[in-house]
């Protein structure tokens, strides 16, 4: 399997939301969130990415956002809960 150089470039220039999870993980590595957050900014421009531990769930309600704003899909009504009394 040959893995193709330009694919870290791709993904990040390319892809509809990339999602850099883990980030919990940063301090632990020596990677800055803010060196990252500054080089996703410069390859995406506007388009949108999102920081996520989705382990811990953190970004999970950003990532639903854009896959239904992106898929057209309707958000979901709050349910209302019936009062007692």
């Amino acid at each position: 399997m040959r893995l193709d150089p330009e694919f870290p470039v791709a993904a990040i220039t390319r892809s509809d939301l990339p999602i850099i999870n883990k980030t919990n993980l940063a301090p632990h590595v020596g990677a800055s969130l803010r060196v990252m957050e500054r080089d996703a900014t410069q390859m995406r421009g506007a388009r949108p990415f999102v920081f996520a531990d989705l382990k811990a769930r953190d970004g999970v309600a950003a990532i639903v956002d854009h896959v239904r704003a992106l898929g057209g899909l309707a958000t979901p009504e709050p349910k209302v809960s019936a009062s007692a009394g």
